[in-house]
């Protein structure tokens, strides 16, 4: 986390993209791979469940274009990735989860265009 200033070198002819969001005490989508925008466009809601350590949502996915959900965990994270449940989605969807430090992906894949409601149940870290 960081307030009040960012400082970043660009070299020229590059660019760089920032997801910035508040930073909160739960797991919260940070950004996806769909598009620029970081999840503007894709990303149709999402909602933490903190009874239930569910983040749960719906994202639209383009058929053979695998798309990535980027969480990110709090900075004292006391909850793990568990599991992904892909809501009513076809069979041919799969969903692949990886966590590295506080980042969590969750790489989606489907065959064809389809609006996906997921959800990710955390477990506590301990």
């Amino acid at each position: 986390p960081w307030s009040d200033r960012l400082e970043l070198s660009v070299p020229p002819g590059d660019c760089r993209v920032l997801a910035i969001r508040p930073a909160v005490d739960h797991p919260q989508v940070l950004s996806t791979s769909r598009h620029v925008t970081q999840g503007v466009v894709d990303l149709r809601w999402e909602h933490w469940d903190a009874a239930e350590g569910i983040l749960s949502g719906e994202s639209d996915l383009v058929g053979g274009d695998p798309y990535e959900l980027r969480i990110v965990l709090p900075e004292s994270p006391s909850l793990k990735p568990g599991t992904v449940e892909l809501v009513r989605a076809p069979e041919q969807v799969t969903a692949v989860l990886d966590q590295q430090g506080r980042l969590v992906r969750v790489r989606l894949t489907s065959p064809g265009n389809l609006r996906l409601r997921w959800r990710v149940k955390f477990a506590p870290a301990n």
